[in-house]
């Protein structure tokens, strides 16, 4: 076998390789995902109309800011819950839920230990129909530490990650153009080379 054939096997080789690797990755991409099965539908009872009409009761909401009392600043981030839902402060450290029956909730504020302690235990709030009830909540964060300076002999930052593989890819396309490339180029190659 001379240098010719050998170049024109392994082109042909490699370029069908890379056809097939790439048809593959498209059917794989292409798959229809699998439904997701959904639990049954409530039924509906149907509601016998009363003589009176029912009026609704408004509604009404929860307001508050939770305020660092080392700092005396509002803090961002902070989880406050009123009765099962727990809510995040916005950046200016205000929390809010809306649309609440009138009724009597109970607010905390959920401290974790690394950004210091509540103050106050759960506080319980009576909401009047169709009211804003506004309930401050304070903590208190650990004395902060002067920062070291930094040395010469710190360790390096790593990469950054890098997110897995979803079986998605958009090297399929061009897989598929280079096998061909390289397939064409070995028959040319066989075809010069048979006189």
């Amino acid at each position: 076998m001379n240098a010719r054939q050998l170049i024109t096997a392994i082109s042909m080789i490699a370029g069908g390789w890379l056809l097939l690797w790439s048809i593959g990755s498209i059917v794989i991409a292409s798959r229809p995902m699998q439904a997701q099965e959904l639990p049954p539908r409530p039924t509906l009872t149907p509601v016998v109309a009363s003589e009176e009409p029912r009026r609704e009761p408004r509604l009404g909401r929860i307001v508050g800011t939770v305020i660092d009392l080392t700092t005396g600043a509002p803090v961002a981030g902070m989880t406050v819950r009123i009765n099962d839902q727990e809510l995040l402060t916005d950046t200016n450290g205000n929390y809010g839920r809306e649309n609440l029956m009138p009724g009597t909730y109970v607010v905390e504020l959920i401290v974790p230990p690394e950004r210091g302690t509540s103050v106050q235990g759960a506080i319980p709030i009576t909401l009047p129909e169709g009211e804003t009830a506004r309930q401050d909540m304070a903590f208190r964060s650990p004395a902060r530490v002067a920062a070291p300076e930094p040395s010469g002999d710190a360790a390096p930052v790593p990469p950054p990650a890098t997110l897995p593989a979803t079986g998605a890819s958009n090297e399929a396309p061009w897989m598929a153009v280079l096998g061909m490339i390289l397939l064409a180029g070995g028959v040319l190659i066989a075809r010069r080379a048979t006189p």
